[in-house]
């Protein structure tokens, strides 16, 4: 197994073996975008329908409100599968998925969790932190998934392969981000009626966002370890 030298991250480097990994999860990332993005849509415009209503004086009954949040419960649980179907589908198809035992779906909900957590409170304090937080954790879904490492020695891992290079995987973070959620907010800013296809282009396009956070992340586990995937990470 050919093992690769520590080097610093670079930004072109980290968008380019993302490109790379989507190249060739083209498939899966499409299903994950227009299945989570049109599902979140869906509630969007089920609420906005509640607002206009309760707006000319009818309010939402129980029953509406209850179908509200199990629809909203509904999209959460799809994304967290969602998101563990597409890391692993991408870690397959660019060699770097060593764990064959079973799927470990709650294991990555709860680290999700105790990360996001983690991150919203670095950003509370003073959003830097939460950026670095963000950077430190970035390969820690491929670690759980990939791995089959435990929640914590995930976390752990994460942060001690991303030391060092924070700066270059919160640019490309901040560049993803501006791109995709500036793209979801265009509807808002040039329409006064953000109508249902409106809604779902928004959806569709902050999703995207979240599809290539998580190809980020695997990138940058490829780049990082210690294994050399011929094509895709050499």
């Amino acid at each position: 197994m050919a093992t690769r030298p520590q080097r610093g991250l670079k930004i072109g480097e980290i968008i380019d073996k993302t490109f790379g990994v989507l190249s060739l999860t083209g498939l899966p990332a499409l299903i994950f975008v227009v299945v989570i993005g049109g599902m979140s849509a869906g509630i969007d415009i089920f609420a906005k329908q509640m607002t206009d209503s309760a707006a000319a004086g009818v309010a939402p009954s129980a029953k509406m409100l209850i179908q509200t949040l199990a629809l909203t419960l509904l999209v959460v649980v799809t994304a967290f599968i969602g998101t563990y179907l597409f890391v692993e589908a991408m870690l397959k198809r660019t060699g770097l998925m060593s764990y064959t035992g079973d799927k470990r779906i709650l294991a990555f909900v709860g680290m999700s969790l105790l990360g996001g957590l983690g991150v919203l409170g670095g950003f509370i304090l003073l959003v830097i932190p939460g950026l670095v937080f963000m950077a430190r954790w970035s390969v820690s879904g491929p670690l759980l998934i990939g791995r089959g490492e435990g929640v914590m020695a995930s976390l752990g891992k994460s942060w001690e392969m991303t030391k060092g290079h924070e700066l270059p995987i919160i640019v490309v973070t901040l560049l993803w981000m501006v791109v995709f959620y500036g793209l979801s907010f265009v509807p808002t800013l040039l329409f006064a009626e953000v109508t249902p296809v409106l809604a779902v282009f928004s959806r569709l396009a902050s999703t995207a966002y979240s599809a290539f956070a998580a190809a980020m992340g695997v990138a940058i586990y490829g780049i990082l370890s210690s294994r050399d995937v011929s094509g895709t990470f050499s």
